[in-house]
């Protein structure tokens, strides 16, 4: 994740390898993900919630066109996805979602343990970019979030 949340500048800090342990220097990563997602305004779309967030673009990008008739052809392109219950699995095994895979997953207590441990700076912003896409949608339903114009 740090690597699509980072800036160049960013990416290229140098940690003194005497005074910062492996595990700070990701939490420093963590806090600047974070913090770039709140400093560059960004709009937040999750997977998970792929109406909602085809909702939050449609309303923040849906009028920066040149003429009615592209404006039509945007908001056509957002209807398509907006309104949808769930994301569509992709996949021609329908019957494996990842739900399905977590599940059976989450049957092994000692790999879950593991797992948790490798994703868990991950985790930190995935958690905190749900909420801010959670308010983000929140917003739009009250009509509170402002529009992009060029």
């Amino acid at each position: 994740i740090y690597n699509n949340l980072l800036t160049p500048e960013q990416h290229a800090m140098k940690y003194d390898q005497e005074q910062t342990t492996h595990e700070q220097e990701e939490l420093v990563k963590v806090q600047l993900s974070i913090d770039n997602l709140l400093r560059y305004n960004a709009i937040v779309g999750m997977t998970e919630t792929f109406s909602q967030s085809m909702k939050i673009f449609e309303h923040a990008l849906g009028h920066i066109v040149t003429s009615t008739r592209k404006e039509e052809e945007v908001q056509e392109m957002f209807s398509r996805y907006i309104g949808e219950k769930e994301s569509k699995n992709g996949s021609k095994r329908n019957d494996i979602s990842t739900g399905s895979v977590l599940k059976e997953l989450n049957k092994d207590e000692e790999f879950m343990a593991i797992f948790r441990e490798f994703v868990k700076y991950e985790q930190m912003i995935v958690d905190f970019a749900m909420d801010m896409h959670q308010k983000q949608y929140e917003a739009v339903k009250k009509g509170h979030f402002e529009r992009y114009t060029l």
